[in-house]
């Protein structure tokens, strides 16, 4: 076990607070406008939505082999949570693809259901690598 106070390590979740926040920004943006590229608004989002859970599993599969802490211990990641994230990653990413199915064949306009399963996604990792669950909301 190394003991490690870098940043480097946070990348996957700060990408994917970020890739949120930008979901966010383009959806309200594209909401009222029919300019898009030909499908509707719930299938883009979905299918940023895959790409963004797909390069999430790359980057915590490059991290894989440590095992670290962060911030005074309150932030602890070993191999059995990070094969627990496996796990989880590919089934959001398989109830993502069946949601986008779902929609192109009613041709919904729902995309706040993947804004919201990404949202699940973020507060899902943060309690795995938790240390102790009550300093993770302070």
């Amino acid at each position: 076990m190394i003991l490690v106070n870098d940043g480097f390590l946070l990348i996957p979740e700060i990408y994917l607070l970020i890739s949120i926040l930008l979901i966010i920004w383009i959806s309200v943006l594209f909401t009222n406008n029919n300019i898009t590229i030909g499908k509707l608004l719930g299938i883009q989002v979905g299918i940023i939505s895959l790409s963004i859970i797909f390069l999430s599993f790359i980057m915590y599969f490059n991290i894989y082999n440590i095992d670290y802490f962060l911030f005074s211990n309150n932030l602890f990641s070993s191999n059995l949570d990070k094969t627990i994230l496996y796990l989880v990653l590919f089934g959001i990413f398989n109830i993502i693809l069946l949601s986008i199915n779902y929609i192109k064949i009613d041709t919904l306009n729902v995309y706040e259901l993947f804004i919201i399963i990404l949202l699940i996604l973020f507060g899902f990792i943060t309690l795995l690598y938790s240390n102790d669950f009550l300093s993770m909301y302070m």
